[in-house]
Order: C-alpha cells, then sequence, then structure tokens
C-alpha cells in the first residue's frame, strides 16, 4: 500500500504544475490539426490522450505510407517494439517490446486479432506473417498494462491488430528483388442485415545466402486465404463466423560460426565440415472464429468470443498443437461510469509421436476479471483486477503422468489528469504475470525437463501527452521489476533448459512524435 499511496502521491504532485502549463498552452491559439482518437485495447473505448496507460496507435493511412511490405516491417519502424528473424527465419519473427529480451520477449507480449488472442502454446513466435499488411484497418500497442483483460503473457504489453471485412473486389500484384513476389485478391457483398468478404494473398521471398548442397538457397513461401460472415438480425444484435487456412513453407540456413558469417554473411559453411543442410520447416494452421454481440439493455451489453485452431509444423520432427479461447464478458455504461467483468477459458495442448520423448503435453488456463473506469471533471480513474488457474500435464506414451498448476492474480490502477486542450498526463501501476509455454519444459533436445514456475512483474508507467497545432508528442517513462523471469540456460544441462531467475528489472523512456 505504500508503495501506491507513494505513486498516487507523485501523480497528484505533478498536476500541481497545473497552472503554469495552462499559461504555456493559451498563448497558442492556433487550431489543432492532431485531433484524439478512440482507442479499445482495454475494452473500453477511450481517447488516447485520456488513457491511464501508454498506448501507440497507427490507422491505415500511416502504415500504408510506412512503405512496409509485412507487418514486421512496419512494427520494427514503432517506438518500443524490435522484431529479428527466429533462428534465421524471415518469416517467424520474434518480438521484443521494451527491452524484455528477443530471446523471449515474443512470451511477453499477448497479441490479439479483432480481439481475439493470437498466443501460441509453444517457444515459437506468433505467425503474423499470416496477416495481410493490406488488410490492416490499425494497430494498437499498449505498453506495460493489459494483464487485468488479456491474462497470462502480458508483462510486456499487448499489441491488438484490426483487420477490414472489405466488400469491394481488388487485386494487386508485385515484384522485387531476392524473388519476392506478392498477390492478393479481396472481395464481397453487403446488405442491411448481411456481410460477407473473403480474402487469398500470396507472399514468397527468395534469399541471398550461397546455395546449399541439394542445389536450394534459403526462401519461403505464405499462402493465406480467408473467409468472414457476418449476420445482424436486430439493431442490438450481431453474430460472425470466419475461417481461415494459412500455409507456409520456408528453408533457411542453420548457424553459423562468427569468423564464417564475418568473411561472407551469405554463407552456409559452418568453416568445419563443409556445408550445412538448411533447416526446412513447413506449418499448416486451420482456425475458426465464432463471436456474438447482444445488447440487452440499454446500458449492459453482452460479448461472446470463441476461436479453435488446429497446427501442425514440421522441422525436424512432426509437432501438432490444438487451442481452444472462450472469452465472454458483460460491459455495463452509465454515462462517466464504464464496468466489464468477464470469463477466460483457453486450452491448448501440444503431442509428438516423434520427438525424442513422445508425449502429449497440456496447458489449461481459466481466469476471471473486472475492468472499471470513471471520469469526473477532467480525471479519469481506472482500476482492474484478474484471478487465474493454470493446470499443466505432462503424458509419456501413458507411462509416465506429471501435473502442475498455478494460482495467481493480476491488477491495474490507473489515473488520466486533462491539463488543458494541450496537455494530458498519466499513470499506471500495475502486476502482470507469464507463465510458462509448453516448450518451457522440455529441453532443446526434446526431454522432459520439469514445470517451473511462473514469472511475475510489477510496472509503473509516468507520460504526458502534449498536442500542438503542428504536432503530438507523447512521452513515457516507465520501470519493471520482474521475478522468477523466464530465460533459456543452454549450459544448464548436457542440452540446455529453461530456468527461472530469482530477480531482474528493466526502465527506460519512450518518445514518439508525429506531425
Amino acid at each position: 500500500m505504500k508503495k501506491i499511496f507513494s505513486i498516487v502521491t507523485f501523480i497528484l504532485l505533478l498536476t500541481a504544475t497545473n497552472s503554469w502549463l495552462t499559461e504555456a498552452a493559451e498563448s497558442k491559439d492556433e487550431p489543432f490539426i492532431f485531433e484524439p482518437i478512440l482507442i479499445e485495447a482495454s475494452k473500453i473505448k477511450t481517447k488516447d490522450t485520456e488513457a491511464t496507460y501508454a498506448s501507440e496507435i497507427y490507422n491505415q493511412k500511416e502504415i500504408r505510407e510506412s512503405g512496409a511490405k509485412t507487418i514486421y516491417e512496419f512494427l520494427n519502424q514503432s517506438t518500443s517494439v524490435v522484431s529479428m528473424p527466429s533462428s534465421g527465419n524471415p518469416f517467424s519473427q520474434k518480438l521484443d517490446l521494451r527491452g524484455f529480451g528477443i530471446s523471449e520477449g515474443s512470451q511477453t507480449i499477448v497479441i490479439t486479432v479483432n480481439g481475439r488472442r493470437l498466443q501460441n502454446i509453444d517457444n515459437v513466435p506468433q505467425n503474423l506473417n499470416s496477416i495481410s499488411i493490406q488488410n490492416i484497418d490499425r494497430i494498437e500497442i499498449t505498453k506495460g498494462s493489459g494483464s487485468v483483460i488479456y491474462g497470462d503473457g502480458a508483462t510486456g504489453g499487448t499489441i491488438q491488430i484490426y483487420t477490414k471485412d472489405d466488400t469491394d473486389t481488388s487485386i494487386g500484384a508485385s515484384v522485387g528483388n531476392f524473388g519476392r513476389r506478392t498477390s492478393t485478391m479481396s472481395t464481397g457483398f453487403s446488405t442491411e442485415k448481411f456481410q460477407f468478404s473473403a480474402l487469398g494473398d500470396y507472399y514468397k521471398q527468395g534469399g541471398y545466402s550461397d546455395k546449399g548442397s541439394d542445389g536450394n538457397r534459403d526462401e519461403g513461401e505464405l499462402l493465406n486465404s480467408k473467409v468472414s460472415i457476418q449476420y445482424k438480425p436486430t439493431e442490438s444484435s450481431e453474430f460472425s463466423i470466419g475461417k481461415k487456412t494459412t500455409y507456409s513453407e520456408y528453408r533457411y540456413p542453420n548457424l553459423l560460426s562468427k569468423s564464417t558469417f564475418e568473411q561472407n554473411p551469405g554463407s552456409n559453411d559452418k568453416g568445419t565440415t563443409g556445408a550445412t543442410n538448411y533447416t526446412h520447416q513447413t506449418e499448416t494452421t486451420d482456425s475458426i472464429v465464432l463471436g456474438s454481440s447482444i445488447k440487452l439493455s440499454e446500458n449492459i451489453e453482452q460479448n461472446l468470443d470463441y476461436s479453435y485452431v488446429d497446427q501442425t509444423r514440421i522441422i525436424t520432427d512432426a509437432r501438432k498443437y490444438k487451442t481452444h479461447y472462450i472469452d465472454e464478458s458483460l460491459k455495463y455504461l452509465n454515462g462517466p461510469l464504464t464496468l466489464i467483468t468477464g470469463g477466460q477459458f483457453w486450452y491448448g495442448d501440444r503431442r509428438c509421436d516423434n520427438c525424442f520423448t513422445p508425449s502429449t503435453a497440456t496447458k489449461q488456463n481459466v481466469g476471471v476479471y473486472f475492468q472499471g473506469q470513471y471520469k469526473f471533471n477532467s480525471t479519469i480513474l481506472s482500476l482492474g483486477a484478474r484471478k487465474e488457474l493454470i493446470e499443466y500435464s505432462f503424458i509419456n506414451n501413458k507411462t509416465t503422468e506429471s501435473y502442475g498448476e498455478d494460482d495467481i492474480e493480476a491488477f491495474d490502477i490507473g489515473i488520466n489528469k486533462t491539463i488543458n486542450t494541450n496537455l494530458n498526463l498519466f499513470s499506471n501501476f500495475n502486476k502482470a504475470f507469464q507463465t510458462p509455454n509448453l516448450d518451457y519444459f522440455f529441453t532443446s533436445a526434446g526431454a522432459f525437463a520439469g514445470f517451473i514456475r511462473p514469472a511475475t512483474s510489477k510496472t509503473i508507467n509516468i507520460g504526458m501527452n502534449y498536442l500542438t497545432s503542428k504536432s503530438k508528442t507523447k512521452l513515457t517513462l516507465f520501470g519493471s521489476k520482474l521475478k522468477d523471469e523466464i530465460f533459456f540456460n543452454r549450459h544448464n544441462s548436457s542440452f540446455g533448459d529453461n530456468i527461472s531467475i530469482d530477480r531482474s528489472s528493466t526502465y527506460g523512456f519512450e518518445v514518439q512524435n508525429k506531425y
């Protein structure tokens, strides 16, 4: 309580600069170009300048004008996100938000598409290349917050991706260097109560590495198809269903020695035993999403989302993953007060019949939460809490069984103070957690190494939004203290395994300016 009291006291001290800041702002009487925009990462629609948490928002126009060909290229242009090819694979990239580490950073970010969780249950980063950049309407990046609404894995923050259900017919194609070829097609139609849309896109990219012993270079191709249907029988109800299939095939060189890389970055030769084989990876993903939104009364709205994902990934062995995700919530809106309460169920299993240890591993999350926001005069207060139960299991050919569980909570308290039309101050303090994914229980060779503890973090954000007639500036100071951070230690055993670091921290500042 002392920490929370100190934080709140500090925020109130910041607001004491009101008179000076007001005088500075009132000297500018030019009309505003940059208007606040609505964001809904917390499931509560709020002006970005009035949010109690740090965020970045990019609309369709900004994404298009960035020149990025993939979503990874675009995210690398943001203030706090860094992407890097995973094990040399440019089509499956790791993400790092706020310096949590490029190695495990993807596991500290919750990624959603149209509000539905995209998080993998294994250690492979989320495949964002399955989302066509031409189909993205906007991207919201929430930093150091989001654990109450989305739970497990939001220690670094969240990335919210919203796509378009375009009913227009369009066809596009492009070619580029290194064998880059893209093509996309979308179509659809709509009536007063019914909407149908379909999208297909293809992406292929060759590499620059030397040819291997089989005559191939590094390359990759990606094929996406998506169909969605929306039905709105009344003004107060809406139902949706969608089907998506993604096939990807990658070929990328194995690890190089430092000396070989320095001599020739395009080499596929370690310099010791001759040419190494390229890693050949294929991945097939089928997903189904269902959704409904019903306005029960003038003030109450019910939302239900369900998603099912069936994925097969083949590298040196074939691993099959299945996940089920259910999110049901009630939203209450009454003037300045907004309340959301809900429950989430998430189940996933990992099956590998030809691994070092043929086995099936499962993980199940059940969480309940509430999030509230209240606005009075020029101040907005937010408060939220979450309780989550996680269960794990490991079955080795039905001869060895192991079980584990964690019971953990999260909370978030925030404030936003409008000083004047130019300036807003905000701050929030939250606790988040990251439970281990199923791959964390195995060594790099595939042997079961046992369950490990979840990681927890406590983060404080203090920042401001400043608008003028020509620019929009956001400044954020942040600091996170972590306990039991999950880390892969390649020296801990013969093959390396995952361990928990006792205590660690990350801190810094962010500046974003649009003009």
